[in-house]
């Protein structure tokens, strides 16, 4: 009984130590990719409104692309 208690505060500790390094490392790239989709989602938007054909031919492009 002691012995499984013991187990899993330690598996449990160690998932903690893995999760924390890997969301720390994996915070910055998260952060750079919101504002990489924020800034491309922006600039669309500016591009439909100041020129909608040229919009549209973006979209287009990017259809055939998939």
């Amino acid at each position: 009984m002691i012995r499984s208690i013991l187990y899993l505060l330690v598996l449990g500790f160690v998932g903690m130590m893995v999760l924390s390094v890997v969301f720390g490392l994996l915070a910055p790239l998260i952060g750079f990719a919101i504002k990489l989709v924020l800034i491309v989602v922006v600039g669309y938007f500016l591009l439909r409104i100041f020129s909608p054909k040229k919009a549209n031919q973006v979209r287009d492009k990017l259809r055939r692309v998939k």
